[in-house]
């Protein structure tokens, strides 16, 4: 994935949406990349809450 890729999928996973959905926005994109990056999010933000 290309660097703006990871940001777009960083700021959807800011947004609130769900890994399910997501990775319906991004189906050429391997799924565990994404999940990687939901997961890091996820835990970024439930750290800063």
């Amino acid at each position: 994935m290309k660097e703006q890729d990871v940001r777009a999928v960083e700021s959807l996973c800011r947004c609130g949406m769900e890994l399910e959905t997501i990775l319906k926005c991004f189906p050429q994109f391997p799924r565990a990349e994404i999940e990687k990056i939901f997961l890091k999010i996820r835990r970024l933000t439930a750290a800063s809450a």
